[in-house]
């Protein structure tokens, strides 16, 4: 297993949200989704399923007790030690970093950014301080966006036509 987290741990600092953020959260977005659904909720925690970038399925989850935002097996087929693993970390990274341009960088401060790589399968979680969700949402989608269209898409094509049914150019 591979883990990074980018930005400061405020696990400690974070009290667990008792209004736990619902489709409220997500309402400005929709219009950028597809078939937008809550499949679960339980207490502090809920899941949503959508059709987004490329109209590939989505799954966000919520947890209002750990005040994280994650996108659980994001990217498949990524094995660690790879070219593609290294570069996911390094956009990543450099999305917090301070000489990033303020409307595409993540503030540190507000969201810290953690990524997994179990068994191949990526999942980045966002890690909401002081119960910012509408900031912790809209740079979410903001850093997978650009993942997707600008990272994975320009320089890795293959992985995106091999695991996301994108067109050979």
């Amino acid at each position: 297993m591979s883990s990074l987290t980018y930005g400061l741990d405020v696990a400690d600092s974070v009290k667990p949200q008792t209004n736990p953020p619902r489709r409220n959260r997500l309402a400005g977005f929709r219009g950028v989704f597809r078939s937008f659904s809550q499949t679960r909720a339980d207490g502090a925690q809920a899941e949503f399923r959508f059709y987004w970038l490329w109209n590939l399925p989505f799954q966000l989850r919520f947890d209002g007790t750990r005040n994280t935002i994650s996108f659980k097996n994001l990217l498949p087929g990524v094995p660690t030690g790879s070219e593609l693993n290294s570069k996911l970390k390094s956009f990543i990274k450099d999305q917090c970093a301070s000489d990033q341009l303020e409307h595409r960088r993540v503030d540190p401060k507000r969201v810290s950014i953690r990524y997994s790589n179990q068994k191949g399968n990526v999942t980045i979680t966002f890690l909401v301080a002081k119960n910012e969700y509408e900031y912790g949402v809209k740079k979410a989608l903001n850093l997978i966006s650009e993942m997707f269209v600008g990272l994975l898409n320009v320089h890795f094509p293959e992985y995106t036509v091999q695991h996301f049914r994108r067109p050979e150019d």
